[in-house]
């Protein structure tokens, strides 16, 4: 009864490879691509592969580290799914101490995750 997102999509170096063997609904890109949009073609032609990707896949996407009206309307332009940032408000605590740590059975969930099915 849960959707996984996979932070930081398109800095670790096994990103790809996740895709295969975790069933991922939300792929979040990373804020280094986010903020280069506005200053290099190469930041663009990447966020728009991640959202073709994750279209392909049936995943949605989310922009992070949107600080500003100018990368909001880059992140629509794009056809990106959601936004989080700064524009947004500020991190704020759950609770007092951060969040609750992951129960164990929510661990033994996802360390029994089936692999995702081809895509043809």
């Amino acid at each position: 009864g849960c959707d996984l997102a996979l932070d930081d999509f398109g800095t670790g170096l096994s990103s790809l490879g996740y895709l295969k063997h975790i069933p991922i609904q939300t792929l979040k890109i990373d804020t280094e691509f986010i903020r280069g949009m506005s200053v290099g073609t190469f930041d663009r032609y990447l966020v728009q592969t991640i959202v073709g990707l994750a279209r392909r896949l049936g995943q949605k996407t989310v922009a992070e580290g949107v600080e500003d009206e100018a990368t909001l309307s880059m992140v629509k332009m794009f056809d990106v799914d959601f936004a989080q940032g700064f524009l947004f408000g500020q991190p704020t605590p759950i609770r007092p101490g951060g969040p609750a740590p992951l129960a164990p059975a929510v661990l033994d969930v996802l360390r029994m995750a089936p692999p995702r099915p081809a895509v043809t």
